[in-house]
């Protein structure tokens, strides 16, 4: 265990090992090859690494940078910036109460579900897409555009589904705004008011 002030830039590297913070502000960079990475009540600067674990980060203010080879991630928080990716594992994100972006938003995965919780008001320009699963939408959009799975290219008709049974989505969410981008190669998409 290492102690640092409140307020202070760290950098973390583990081979073989799990890497936890706690109430630190500053430019946070943690990595390890082989274990988790967990952090809570953090904000600034976050950039979080593991080529096989999860990532777990709760009350998280200000943008972040999230990458794991084999792992899930859940994050809250309110973050103006946020990128997700994980080449095998689900993504779960809840934006706190008061959250807009402030950069384009992007969640990723090769293999695995993607949960995305956004609070009532929240403005982006939604993009969704799954390869093999379906796109669920609980959240009020302006005008839609689904692309079905048996759609002709583009210069024919696309034909609007089921929501379940979406494999694209572009919508825009309030009124607009950054993008927020989803990919799953192999996972379902689901958008839930917090």
């Amino acid at each position: 265990m290492v102690s640092v002030p409140s307020t202070t830039d760290v950098v973390a590297r583990s081979g073989d090992g799990a890497i936890w913070i706690e109430r630190v502000t500053g430019r946070l960079d943690l990595g390890t090859s082989d274990g988790s990475v967990r952090a809570s009540d953090v904000s600034g600067e976050l950039t979080f690494h593991t080529s096989d674990g999860s990532v777990h980060v709760d009350n998280a203010a200000g943008a972040i940078d999230v990458d794991t080879g084999d792992g899930s991630v859940e994050v809250s928080g309110n973050l103006g910036a946020v990128k997700l990716h994980t080449g095998d594992g689900s993504i779960v994100y809840h934006a706190a109460a008061g959250t807009a972006m402030t950069d384009d938003w992007s969640f990723t995965t090769g293999d695995g579900s993607v949960t995305l919780y956004l609070p009532q008001g929240f403005s982006a320009e939604l993009d969704a897409r799954t390869s093999d699963g379906g796109i669920r939408n609980d959240l009020h959009v302006g005008p839609v555009r689904a692309e079905a799975d048996d759609a002709p290219g583009a210069d024919g008709p696309r034909q609007d589904r089921d929501e379940s049974s979406r494999r694209a989505l572009r919508a825009q969410l309030g009124t607009g705004g950054k993008v927020l981008k989803i990919r799953t190669g192999d996972g379902s998409i689901r958008l839930r008011a917090s």
